[in-house]
């Protein structure tokens, strides 16, 4: 059946439909959502290659002046965001983007570049990568889980379950858990992530800010704001990374991303602080294109991309043919 679905596809390219279907989206706003970069570069440099032949890159600085003013992006306008601030963007992202002539927006997380915190689902790969252990058991809330971990496979698997269920827990609680599943494998976590994980530097921030990258608010710590209950811990996440951010890179911060970024994991409380804090433009991680003379600002959807994905997947996905 997949087979059969390729082949209806390449039918499909060959006929035109990519081409049909970038005309119908012509007007709508493209935004790309990255998170991390390969040490091999030929997957990036081969979507930057499509994306300037096919589209016109803009910036969130044009986003925001557009929703502000009116002003009419280019056709095929089309915004590069990276999220969280992995320091391997600097070492590969980066060269290919500015090769290109694409200049993103990168969102970070204000405690993570102060080296106060990893990411916590990093610490969980970390945990569960590192322990000689053949299974994890541990209680969660009403919840007993027994997940292999003999194998790497089973590693990256046990992972994902374990990270996908703390998603959906209030903030409190996702620590406790994550504390004790650290707990159960008895491995040592480090002050700092290893190199795979580690974020970009300040300095390092202030340079690419210096060429033409942008950067945006991701919170403090990577919290799900919909998770958050006290208004005081809100403003802080929100407000406090933006303060912080522009105290680091002296120039305004405008534009911000909610993390995990579906709109059950953002609430009404988080997008009117986004807004009441100065920022200009908010992305999520809802699925779609943006008619800028419809969009609210503050929720704006974007693409899920990575550089691994098959060239023909990204074509389609950018072009609107495909949905899911």
């Amino acid at each position: 059946m997949r087979a059969v679905k390729r082949v209806v596809r390449l039918g499909l390219h060959r006929a035109g439909a990519i081409r049909i279907f970038r005309r119908r989206y012509a007007r709508c706003l493209r935004i790309l959502m990255y998170h991390q970069f390969p040490s091999n570069t030929v997957g990036i440099r081969k979507q930057c290659e499509h994306i300037k032949r096919y589209y016109h890159p803009v910036s969130m600085a044009q986003v925001a002046r557009s929703l502000t003013t009116g002003e009419q992006l280019p056709i095929n306008a089309l915004a590069v965001t990276v999220d969280d601030g992995y320091r391997d963007f600097l070492l590969y992202g980066y060269p290919a983007f500015q090769e290109f002539g694409i200049f993103p927006t990168v969102y970070l997380v204000s405690d993570f570049l102060d080296r106060k915190c990893w990411l916590w689902w990093n610490e969980i790969q970390y945990a569960i990568q590192r322990s000689r252990d053949g299974t994890i058991d541990v209680a969660i809330g009403n919840r007993e889980y027994h997940l292999p971990i003999a194998t790497d496979a089973e590693k990256a698997g046990s992972s994902e379950v374990l990270i996908e269920d703390l998603k959906r827990l209030p903030n409190q609680d996702r620590q406790k858990a994550k504390t004790r599943i650290l707990e159960s494998l008895k491995v040592h976590l480090p002050t700092d992530p290893p190199r795979q994980w580690e974020p970009l530097a300040w300095e390092e921030v202030r340079r690419l800010s210096e060429t033409g990258v942008e950067f945006g608010g991701h919170t403090r710590t990577h919290v799900i704001l919909a998770s958050v209950r006290d208004s005081t811990e809100l403003h802080e996440q929100i407000a406090g990374c933006k303060q912080r951010l522009e105290q680091k890179l002296g120039s305004p911060v405008l534009h911000f991303c909610y993390p995990n970024g579906r709109i059950q994991d953002v609430g009404r409380a988080a997008i009117e602080q986004a807004r009441d804090s100065g920022f200009l433009t908010a992305v999520t991680a809802e699925r779609g294109m943006n008619d800028l003379s419809r969009a609210n600002p503050w929720t704006l959807k974007r693409l899920g991309v990575d550089p691994d994905l098959p060239a023909d997947y990204f074509a389609e996905l950018l072009a609107g043919f495909r949905t899911s």
